[in-house]
């Protein structure tokens, strides 16, 4: 299991949204318990202050997925700032990694999943 959150650091990852902040803290605490996830911590906004340290081949793919994810805010016509985001974000991918300390317990999923 993999926890995607922005990083609380705020020496890593300064002046991020206090909405993405929360976000991040809230699903740090919900899987605090959890020996099993794996939490990716993400520079958010001050990545674009930074170097590009993706390859071309990274770079491209990093493109495309944010095409087609524009292109779905278009299909629902609301406006869309591709430019800021490709100065911004394409071309960058900074996080660090905790890996889990413990393994899953098979099947806690499905048993979470069937208590209504």
């Amino acid at each position: 299991m993999q926890l995607n959150v922005a990083d609380l650091d705020a020496n890593i990852n300064p002046a991020d949204h206090s909405d993405h902040l929360m976000t991040a803290k809230a699903a740090l605490d919900a899987a605090r318990t959890m020996s099993c996830v794996r939490r990716v911590y993400y520079v958010d906004y001050a990545s674009a202050k930074l170097p590009e340290n993706l390859n071309a081949q990274e770079r491209d793919m990093q493109s495309a997925v944010f095409a087609v994810t524009l292109e779905g805010v278009m299909a629902l016509d609301h406006e869309t700032w591709w430019h800021h985001y490709d100065q911004s974000f394409i071309g960058r991918d900074y996080f660090r990694v905790d890996e889990p300390a413990g393994n899953c317990v098979a099947g806690a999923g499905a048993v979470a999943a069937a208590k209504h």
